[in-house]
């Protein structure tokens, strides 16, 4: 028997936000984090990646079987591997496995709140 279920996401969105000051790139960033997104000079979904998901059974008032999809700790998880796998080579993106872990650490930095 399928269950309806009710799904929250937390996904990334594109976010302009103009006439930020600050004395570097990496600072206007961070300042700009802490800004509402009501304050934001242009909003876009840009199907941006999603973050997490929080879904419970649907009409279930008391909330009790919800469960959190992490999918930032699966991509961390995915990285580990990489790292410790021996390199490959992706020829599709001309790279090798251990560039990509690295795109993907930084980006994971990012999202996270910290520089890159």
């Amino acid at each position: 028997m399928t269950t309806t279920y009710t799904v929250d996401l937390c996904r990334e969105m594109h976010l302009t936000m103009d006439g930020v000051q600050a004395n570097s790139p990496e600072e206007a960033a961070s300042l700009a984090t802490g800004l509402p997104i009501y304050s934001a000079d242009e909003a876009d979904d840009c199907k941006g990646m999603t973050l997490s998901a929080i879904v419970d059974v649907q009409g279930d008032r008391e909330f009790s079987p919800s469960q959190v999809i992490d999918f930032v700790a699966a991509l961390d998880r995915a990285v580990a591997v990489l790292n410790m796998a021996p390199r490959f080579a992706v020829r599709l993106f001309h790279t090798d496995s251990y560039q990509i872990a690295a795109r993907c650490d930084s980006a994971l930095t990012l999202v996270k709140g910290g520089a890159q």
